[in-house]
């Protein structure tokens, strides 16, 4: 799997324009960005690569309330549209890093599970497996994980997609796969407070005249959770909507907790 690095040095015209800023709280939020020890928090900073000059400078910062900056605002602004954009068929790229200053990052994914370039017929469900790149239509994604974190906040789900190079690029559920994929499942939320279970919204299945088949996993937060979230303008307070997409248009696929389709 290969990683890409983004850094910031200026502001681009993005799609993602408004991002909620989510205060931190008591029951969740400690000196250590949600994690039971110091020890826990420089590991995980080290399993996402973060250098050891910069894990001394996050660390200070938890101890001493100091916001990092990828919970920044004007920090996830510089953060250019196409970070958040995949080209699944042409590039194995799977996990994208944008890491700031201070070596905090935002961080989106996609993969994890199994590819396989296939041909789809008339038949929304009727997938038929090639062996052959080029005698193909599309490639279909199993089980793949569709994640996006925030310092130390994520949300992600499992899906099975099929990412057309021609035609109309599909999400599989139950329902229109004849019981072949249970999809998307297997969500889950760290860091957010959220009440209750995340909402899986099927918006659109199948790509339409421009229009992305797109799925949402929406959820509320409480007033117990760290960083920043795209989506909604202003302050979070309790109820504040978050969300997660996954979304596939022109061939692309889309990871981002706000679209502009």
């Amino acid at each position: 799997m290969k990683k890409v690095l983004l850094l910031g040095v200026f502001s681009l015209v993005m799609f993602f324009t408004t991002v909620v800023t989510i205060s931190a709280a008591e029951n969740e939020k400690n000196d250590f960005e949600g994690f039971q020890s110091e020890e826990e928090l420089i590991d995980y900073l080290t399993d996402n690569e973060v250098p050891n000059n910069k894990i001394e400078i996050l660390v200070e910062k938890s101890k001493n309330g100091i916001e990092w900056d990828a919970y920044k605002t004007e920090k996830q602004d510089l953060i250019p549209a196409s970070f958040y954009e995949f080209d699944l068929i042409n590039d194995d790229t799977e996990e994208r890093y944008y890491r700031f200053d201070d070596g905090s990052f935002v961080k989106v994914n996609v993969g994890g599970g199994q590819k396989q370039e296939a041909l789809l017929s008339n038949s929304q469900s009727d997938i038929t497996t090639l062996g052959v790149v080029s005698d193909s239509f599309g490639t279909m994604y199993t089980n793949y994980k569709v994640q996006k974190s925030v310092g130390t906040t994520h949300a992600y789900f499992y899906a099975n997609f099929y990412v057309s190079r021609y035609g109309a690029s599909r999400i599989y559920t139950y329902g229109n796969s004849d019981g072949m994929y249970n999809s998307p499942y297997g969500e889950g939320l760290s860091g957010f407070g959220a009440t209750g279970n995340p909402e899986k919204i099927m918006v659109r299945d199948v790509e339409y005249n421009g229009n992305a088949a797109l799925f949402r996993l929406k959820w509320f937060t409480q007033a117990t959770v760290s960083g920043s979230w795209a989506g909604v303008s202003g302050s979070a307070s309790v109820g504040s909507t978050c969300n997660l997409y996954l979304a596939l248009v022109n061939h692309k696929v889309y990871i981002a907790s706000e679209l502009p389709f």
